[in-house]
Protein backbone atom coordinates (compact mmCIF):
# COMPACT_ATOMS: atom_id res chain seq x y z
CA UNK A 1 0.00 0.00 0.00
CA UNK A 2 1.32 3.48 -0.81
CA UNK A 3 1.01 6.23 2.10
CA UNK A 4 -0.19 8.73 -1.03
CA UNK A 5 -0.67 11.62 1.47
CA UNK A 6 2.75 10.88 4.12
CA UNK A 7 4.28 11.33 0.27
CA UNK A 8 3.02 14.52 -0.41
CA UNK A 9 3.91 15.69 2.84
CA UNK A 10 7.17 14.82 2.63
CA UNK A 11 7.40 16.84 -0.87
CA UNK A 12 6.06 20.29 0.95
CA UNK A 13 8.62 19.59 3.76
CA UNK A 14 11.69 19.17 1.17
CA UNK A 15 10.68 21.78 -0.81
CA UNK A 16 10.70 24.40 2.11
CA UNK A 17 13.06 23.26 3.53
CA UNK A 18 15.11 23.51 -0.30
CA UNK A 19 13.88 27.14 -0.32
CA UNK A 20 15.15 28.10 3.22
CA UNK A 21 18.70 27.25 2.47
CA UNK A 22 18.69 28.97 -0.89
CA UNK A 23 17.18 32.01 0.84
CA UNK A 24 19.70 31.64 3.67
CA UNK A 25 22.47 31.36 1.31
CA UNK A 26 21.43 34.31 -1.31
CA UNK A 27 20.88 36.68 1.81
CA UNK A 28 23.44 35.41 4.27
CA UNK A 29 26.56 37.43 3.31
CA UNK A 30 23.99 40.63 3.33
CA UNK A 31 22.26 40.77 6.44
CA UNK A 32 18.19 41.24 5.97
CA UNK A 33 15.92 40.85 8.81
CA UNK A 34 12.76 40.83 6.44
CA UNK A 35 14.85 37.81 4.84
CA UNK A 36 15.80 36.43 8.06
CA UNK A 37 12.03 35.97 9.55
CA UNK A 38 10.80 34.37 6.12
CA UNK A 39 13.74 32.01 5.92
CA UNK A 40 12.38 31.01 9.34
CA UNK A 41 8.90 30.51 8.38
CA UNK A 42 10.18 28.39 5.52
CA UNK A 43 12.07 26.19 8.10
CA UNK A 44 9.12 25.67 10.52
CA UNK A 45 6.83 25.04 7.19
CA UNK A 46 9.52 22.44 6.45
CA UNK A 47 9.58 20.79 9.81
CA UNK A 48 5.76 20.79 9.88
CA UNK A 49 5.34 18.84 6.80
CA UNK A 50 8.33 16.62 7.61
CA UNK A 51 6.24 15.24 10.74
CA UNK A 52 2.79 14.93 9.12
CA UNK A 53 4.60 12.74 6.38
CA UNK A 54 5.56 10.64 9.54
CA UNK A 55 3.07 8.11 9.36
CA UNK A 56 3.68 5.10 6.61
CA UNK A 57 7.36 6.74 5.92
CA UNK A 58 9.02 6.67 9.69
CA UNK A 59 6.60 4.63 11.68
CA UNK A 60 3.28 2.43 10.61
CA UNK A 61 2.53 2.40 14.06
CA UNK A 62 -1.21 4.08 14.83
CA UNK A 63 0.38 5.53 18.08
CA UNK A 64 3.21 6.61 16.37
CA UNK A 65 1.19 8.60 13.94
CA UNK A 66 -1.22 10.44 16.59
CA UNK A 67 2.16 11.36 18.03
CA UNK A 68 4.18 12.77 15.42
CA UNK A 69 0.32 14.27 13.87
CA UNK A 70 0.00 16.20 17.40
CA UNK A 71 3.75 17.35 17.22
CA UNK A 72 2.81 18.50 13.61
CA UNK A 73 -0.27 20.43 14.78
CA UNK A 74 2.67 22.47 17.33
CA UNK A 75 4.76 22.74 14.27
CA UNK A 76 1.70 24.50 12.69
CA UNK A 77 0.96 26.93 16.04
CA UNK A 78 4.56 27.76 15.76
CA UNK A 79 4.54 28.79 12.14
CA UNK A 80 1.11 30.72 12.24
CA UNK A 81 2.89 32.82 14.93
CA UNK A 82 5.72 33.31 12.44
CA UNK A 83 3.49 34.11 10.12
CA UNK A 84 1.42 36.73 11.89
CA UNK A 85 4.69 38.25 13.29
CA UNK A 86 6.44 38.50 9.68
CA UNK A 87 3.01 40.61 8.07
CA UNK A 88 3.20 42.79 11.63
CA UNK A 89 7.15 43.13 11.16
CA UNK A 90 6.66 44.74 7.83
CA UNK A 91 3.87 46.88 9.22
CA UNK A 92 5.93 48.17 12.02
CA UNK A 93 3.28 47.40 14.93
CA UNK A 94 4.71 45.96 18.08
CA UNK A 95 1.67 45.61 19.72
CA UNK A 96 -0.05 44.30 17.35
CA UNK A 97 2.90 41.84 16.59
CA UNK A 98 2.34 40.86 20.12
CA UNK A 99 -1.06 40.09 20.75
CA UNK A 100 -1.75 38.10 17.90
CA UNK A 101 1.49 35.69 18.91
CA UNK A 102 -0.01 35.67 22.70
CA UNK A 103 -3.86 34.45 21.30
CA UNK A 104 -2.22 32.09 18.77
CA UNK A 105 0.26 30.47 21.86
CA UNK A 106 -2.39 30.20 24.29
CA UNK A 107 -4.64 28.83 21.56
CA UNK A 108 -1.68 25.96 21.19
CA UNK A 109 -1.39 25.40 24.81
CA UNK A 110 -5.07 24.77 25.05
CA UNK A 111 -4.93 22.90 22.09
CA UNK A 112 -2.23 20.51 23.50
CA UNK A 113 -3.81 19.87 27.26
CA UNK A 114 -7.56 19.27 25.15
CA UNK A 115 -5.14 16.92 22.26
CA UNK A 116 -3.37 15.20 25.43
CA UNK A 117 -6.74 14.07 26.99
CA UNK A 118 -8.51 13.17 23.83
CA UNK A 119 -5.07 11.23 23.00
CA UNK A 120 -6.11 8.15 20.81
CA UNK A 121 -4.12 6.24 17.96
CA UNK A 122 -4.58 7.05 14.53
CA UNK A 123 -7.38 5.07 11.94
CA UNK A 124 -6.26 3.67 9.31
CA UNK A 125 -7.81 4.01 6.04
CA UNK A 126 -7.67 1.88 3.30
CA UNK A 127 -8.77 2.98 -0.30
CA UNK A 128 -7.41 1.10 -3.51
CA UNK A 129 -4.24 0.87 -3.47
CA UNK A 130 -3.37 4.03 -0.81
CA UNK A 131 -3.07 3.68 2.89
CA UNK A 132 -4.38 7.21 4.90
CA UNK A 133 -4.05 7.83 8.59
CA UNK A 134 -6.93 9.38 9.80
CA UNK A 135 -6.85 11.53 13.57
CA UNK A 136 -9.66 9.71 16.03
CA UNK A 137 -10.25 12.43 17.48
CA UNK A 138 -13.40 14.86 17.99
CA UNK A 139 -14.43 17.00 15.08
CA UNK A 140 -14.35 20.68 16.65
CA UNK A 141 -10.36 19.43 18.30
CA UNK A 142 -9.77 18.62 14.36
CA UNK A 143 -10.47 21.81 13.51
CA UNK A 144 -8.55 23.75 15.45
CA UNK A 145 -5.34 24.11 14.31
CA UNK A 146 -7.09 24.95 10.49
CA UNK A 147 -8.93 27.41 11.86
CA UNK A 148 -5.96 29.17 13.61
CA UNK A 149 -4.06 28.85 10.72
CA UNK A 150 -6.22 29.87 8.53
CA UNK A 151 -7.31 33.05 10.49
CA UNK A 152 -3.00 33.36 10.26
CA UNK A 153 -3.48 33.22 6.36
CA UNK A 154 -5.78 36.17 6.09
CA UNK A 155 -4.08 38.00 8.84
CA UNK A 156 -0.81 37.97 6.63
CA UNK A 157 -2.62 38.55 3.63
CA UNK A 158 -4.63 41.46 4.93
CA UNK A 159 -1.84 43.20 6.14
CA UNK A 160 0.47 42.99 2.88
CA UNK A 161 -2.61 43.97 0.36
CA UNK A 162 -2.86 47.04 2.92
CA UNK A 163 0.98 47.73 2.54
CA UNK A 164 1.27 47.15 -1.09
CA UNK A 165 -1.88 49.25 -1.19
CA UNK A 166 -0.16 51.90 0.79
CA UNK A 167 3.11 51.68 -1.31
CA UNK A 168 1.96 54.64 -3.32
CA UNK A 169 5.21 55.60 -5.96
CA UNK A 170 7.17 52.56 -5.02
CA UNK A 171 6.57 49.48 -7.00
CA UNK A 172 9.06 47.74 -5.00
CA UNK A 173 7.12 47.37 -1.99
CA UNK A 174 3.95 47.07 -4.03
CA UNK A 175 4.98 44.28 -5.78
CA UNK A 176 6.67 42.59 -3.09
CA UNK A 177 3.50 43.05 -1.34
CA UNK A 178 1.42 41.46 -3.91
CA UNK A 179 3.92 38.35 -4.08
CA UNK A 180 3.41 37.48 -0.58
CA UNK A 181 -0.52 38.02 -0.65
CA UNK A 182 -0.40 35.57 -3.82
CA UNK A 183 1.54 33.11 -2.32
CA UNK A 184 -0.15 32.75 1.02
CA UNK A 185 -3.42 32.49 -1.06
CA UNK A 186 -1.52 29.52 -2.82
CA UNK A 187 -0.68 27.76 0.94
CA UNK A 188 -4.24 28.73 2.01
CA UNK A 189 -6.10 27.47 -1.25
CA UNK A 190 -3.35 24.13 -0.95
CA UNK A 191 -4.38 23.54 3.05
CA UNK A 192 -8.44 23.75 2.56
CA UNK A 193 -7.71 20.99 -0.45
CA UNK A 194 -5.59 18.94 1.28
CA UNK A 195 -7.44 18.41 4.17
CA UNK A 196 -11.02 18.71 3.41
CA UNK A 197 -11.22 16.79 0.12
CA UNK A 198 -7.43 15.32 -0.98
CA UNK A 199 -8.52 12.54 1.05
CA UNK A 200 -11.04 11.54 -1.69
CA UNK A 201 -8.88 12.38 -4.38
CA UNK A 202 -5.32 11.48 -5.53
CA UNK A 203 -5.29 13.50 -7.92
CA UNK A 204 -6.91 16.45 -5.67
CA UNK A 205 -3.79 15.32 -2.91
CA UNK A 206 -1.53 15.63 -5.92
CA UNK A 207 -3.04 19.55 -6.71
CA UNK A 208 -2.58 20.30 -3.29
CA UNK A 209 0.55 19.68 -2.72
CA UNK A 210 1.62 21.64 -6.26
CA UNK A 211 -0.32 24.24 -5.09
CA UNK A 212 1.95 24.50 -1.65
CA UNK A 213 5.05 24.77 -3.58
CA UNK A 214 3.58 27.12 -6.15
CA UNK A 215 3.07 29.60 -2.92
CA UNK A 216 6.42 28.92 -1.42
CA UNK A 217 7.86 29.66 -4.82
CA UNK A 218 5.81 32.50 -4.88
CA UNK A 219 6.40 34.14 -1.69
CA UNK A 220 10.63 33.77 -2.42
CA UNK A 221 10.39 35.31 -5.37
CA UNK A 222 8.78 38.27 -3.85
CA UNK A 223 11.69 38.18 -0.90
CA UNK A 224 14.87 37.95 -3.37
CA UNK A 225 13.71 40.02 -6.14
CA UNK A 226 12.15 43.02 -4.10
CA UNK A 227 13.92 43.19 -0.92
CA UNK A 228 14.56 46.02 0.33
CA UNK A 229 15.62 46.01 3.54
Amino acid sequence: MIPLVSTINALNSATAFLFAGYLYTRTRTQYSASASYFTFFFLCYGVMWALYSAPGIMTASPYGAAIFHSLGDVMLFITSIVGVRISFFAFEKSLQKNIWTVLFLSAGIVYAILRYKYFAPHLVIQSGQYTYWQPNIPQWLVAIPGSVAAVASFVFMTVFFILGRRAGGDPGVYYRSMHFVVGMGCILAAAVLFFIVSIASPTLAVTSSLLSVIGLLIMLRGVLVYRTS
